[in-house]
């Protein structure tokens, strides 16, 4: 199992690691291992208990402890539900960490643009607001395209036309921010 789970320091967490075990413990050929894990994500439980059954019989008969095998099992049937591909994963981290430098190192920029990616949900825009409170908006400006933000040099944002709502709401705002007309 040490080959299996080495990279998560012996915790199964994805579920390729729970189709592999169920090859290597039970013998599930490949195609097994892919319904039993699609069958333990969506809770399929009638098939649940006839794998189970499966998976318990032949890991005994391939000489390992059934009370093991039932441990085992209970374990991966609380982690399936809410368990995420490994490539899932890695692509999430790789955007959280993308996201995270833009914030950074192009604060303005990345503001502007989750705000025009957020014209639907005021709240969204006035948590950014509220988040980054050293710039000033702009606007209305007719050199900008509708329902955009977008950088006209440091520290300030300017907006084409937008909905009636976050018109209304920007102006309403009791952020720290300057809403000046342009």
């Amino acid at each position: 199992m040490e080959r299996y789970l080495k990279q998560t320091y012996g915790v199964t967490i994805f579920p390729e690691q729970v189709m592999q075990l169920a090859q290597f413990l039970a013998g599930f050929t490949p195609g097994e291992s892919e319904m039993l894990r699609e069958v333990m994500a969506h809770k399929q439980t009638r098939k649940i208990v006839e794998l189970k059954e499966k998976f318990i019989s032949q890991g005994t008969s391939n000489g390992h402890d059934p009370e093991v095998l039932k441990k085992i099992w209970s374990d991966w049937k609380k982690l399936m539900p809410h368990a995420c591909l490994k490539s899932h994963a890695a692509f999430v981290t790789l955007t959280a960490y993308r996201m995270a430098y833009l914030k950074a190192h192009y604060s303005v920029e990345f503001v502007a643009a989750s705000m025009t990616n957020s014209l639907d949900d005021i709240d969204h825009i006035f948590a950014l607001l509220d988040e980054f409170d050293h710039f000033s908006i702009f606007g209305p400006a007719d050199s900008v395209q509708p329902r955009r933000f977008v950088v006209i040099s440091d520290w300030k944002i300017v907006y084409g036309h937008l909905p009636r709502n976050v018109m209304r709401a920007l102006s309403d705002c009791s952020c720290p921010i300057s809403l000046l007309y342009y």
